[in-house]
C-alpha cells in the first residue's frame, strides 16, 4: 500500500522470511520506519540494529542502508519517505 502526501509516502513494506532488501541510499529523502510485526537486522552506513515489533528506526537523508529478516514470519513494517 502506497498512499502520497505533499512532502512524502506511506508504505506497507513486508520482507518475507529469509530475504532482505537490497542496500538503497536516497540522497534527498529520509526513511522513517515502525516495525509492525516479526524480527531483522537493519544496517546502516556499517552499524547494525536488531529490529522487532514495536521497533522504530530512521534513516537519514544521504545514508546506506538495508534490512534483512532474521525471523520465521514476514517482517512488516509501515515507512513513511519524506523529503529532506
Amino acid at each position: 500500500m502506497v498512499t502520497t502526501a505533499d512532502r512524502g509516502r506511506l508504505i506497507t513494506c513486508r520482507i518475507r522470511k529469509g530475504s532482505s532488501d537490497q542496500i538503497q541510499r536516497h540522497a534527498a529523502v529520509e526513511d522513517m520506519n515502525y516495525v509492525i510485526s516479526g524480527t531483522g537486522k537493519a544496517i546502516c552506513n556499517g552499524t547494525e540494529s536488531i529490529i522487532s515489533a514495536g521497533g522504530y528506526l530512521t534513516f537519514k537523508s544521504g545514508s546506506n542502508y538495508s534490512i534483512k529478516n532474521t525471523g520465521d514470519e514476514d517482517l512488516v513494517l509501515l515507512s513513511f519517505v519524506k523529503e529532506a
